[in-house]
């Protein structure tokens, strides 16, 4: 399979642009379909357009697709994570300050919903990742980025089904504080790697998680060999 260049399909109220450049932006999958939102187009400034490419056909092309109800706001710098064919948008930068709110999107109306979960309150974050357990999928893990412009290390898991954010208590040892990071999930275990830490410098660590017993585990690399990474 094959996708060239970057020609989307009109549906809605899509932009006419065919030709987008994005960073800072998010994206995901969800088997069938890899999905891509918001971002900094160097062109046209912040976006909240979904686009998305259907993994299922021979000859995948992009589609945008029309956000109903609640419409996020144009943002960057922000995660998401996807559990029961919604798609949860979670923090970021609107209008040049890092906000707080959790949105979601129904991948099956497109119908989009503020939440106001209880529970603690989320630092207005950025920069940071978001994981889905797949054991538990009403539960996301939010780690890392600017939280009240400083890096962090914090874990925060959001509970779909209470509507409740929390504080993950993980034991030591840690990773360094970090921004512009990635993150995946496999086997209830979260591996984080590579961000920037406090003095910008960029990291070539790998970390993981078990999100069962709460413990941190640095993965050695005997030949300290491998790429020094952030995102934008």
């Amino acid at each position: 399979m094959q996708v060239v260049g970057q020609r989307l399909k009109r549906k809605g109220n899509c932009l006419k642009d065919e030709d987008i450049v994005l960073q800072f932006h998010i994206k995901i999958s969800n088997i069938k379909r890899f999905f891509v939102y918001g971002g900094y187009d160097l062109k046209d400034g912040v976006r909240s357009n979904l686009y998305s490419i259907d993994l299922t056909i021979p000859e995948p092309i992009w589609e945008c697709f029309d956000i109903k109800g609640m419409v996020p706001p144009p943002a960057y710098r922000l995660s998401s994570a996807i559990s029961n064919n919604k798609l949860y948008i979670i923090g970021g930068v609107v209008n040049n300050e890092a906000v707080n709110t959790i949105y979601s999107i129904d991948l099956d109306t497109y119908e989009g919903a503020l939440i106001k979960p209880g529970g603690i309150a989320l630092p207005k974050i950025d920069s940071h990742v978001s994981v889905c357990s797949q054991k538990n999928p009403n539960i996301i893990y939010i780690y890392g980025g600017y939280a009240g412009n400083q890096k962090t290390s914090t874990v925060y898991t959001y509970d779909i089904s209470s509507n409740i954010i929390s504080r993950l208590k993980t034991k030591l040892p840690r990773p360094a504080p970090r921004s512009c990071h990635s993150a995946v999930i496999y086997n209830e275990q979260i591996y984080i790697f590579g961000g920037s830490n406090k003095n910008n410098e960029k990291l070539n660590d790998l970390w993981s998680l078990n999100i069962s017993s709460d413990t941190w585990t640095k993965i050695e690399n005997p030949t300290n060999q491998g790429p020094s990474v952030f995102l934008k």
